[in-house]
């Protein structure tokens, strides 16, 4: 039987195992790849919340949750980021096209949102560095939950359809990628797939604001 002192940290010790269990998943690339890392990731968001929650209400706040947290979060929203664009960039093969995912409309957001979580983490390290802590702004939850949503919708997308492209069907320059457009989609995919584009520019959006907002609250440290 667990202790209300230790739920959280279970919580987020099972995140941060998800990290390795969905790159090796990715690696041995079963059939039921996509499945398989869209439930991961959608049980991820969902202990996200409940972990800090619980921990928060109990008061039983520790320093290892609080390093583990974003730590974890932080890693697997890269890691299924950086699939989502190989995956949906149109390459239907495991290897990476890097021209094609160059190119492809996901690699402007996914970059912005990548980068800003670096650039975040080196801010908050700094501040640290100096017992300064920078907290974590309205925005900045929001940012995250509609991230969240994107990054499940999108890997929701590649595990409902069989075609490896399913996020270029709606594409203004669709036509250059038909072949991987399926006429007899599940309606789940017909409903999100007009939103999964605008869902993950939104969040790009989000990111860079709120990484300007979290630049302006510690400027002050910053001169």
């Amino acid at each position: 039987m667990f202790t209300r002192q230790q739920i959280p940290n279970l919580l987020t010790f099972a995140r941060v195992l998800a990290v390795p269990a969905c790159l090796a998943i990715m690696l041995i690339n079963p059939s039921w790849k996509n499945t398989a890392l869209f439930i991961i990731f959608v049980a991820a968001s969902i202990t996200d919340y409940f972990d800090g929650y619980l921990a928060r209400k109990w008061n039983v706040v520790s320093p290892i949750g609080a390093l583990l947290d974003p730590m974890a979060d932080k890693l697997l929203v890269a890691l299924m980021l950086i699939y989502v664009l190989i995956e949906g960039g149109g390459t239907a093969s495991p290897a990476f096209d890097s021209s094609l995912a160059a190119s492809s409309p996901l690699f402007f957001p996914i970059t912005v949102i990548l980068l800003r979580e670096l650039y975040i983490s080196g801010l908050r390290e700094f501040l640290s560095n100096r017992h300064i802590k920078l907290p974590v702004s309205s925005g900045g939850k929001i940012k995250t939950a509609v991230q969240m949503v994107t990054i499940s919708t999108l890997i929701g997308l590649l595990a409902f359809q069989a075609a490896p492209s399913p996020l270029f069907c709606d594409a203004p320059f669709a036509a250059a990628f038909s072949h991987a457009c399926n006429e007899g989609d599940v309606m789940i995919v017909r409903i999100f797939r007009p939103l999964a584009l605008p869902m993950l520019y939104l969040s790009a959006l989000l990111a860079f604001t709120t990484a300007i907002s979290y630049t302006r609250a510690s400027w002050k440290h910053l001169q």
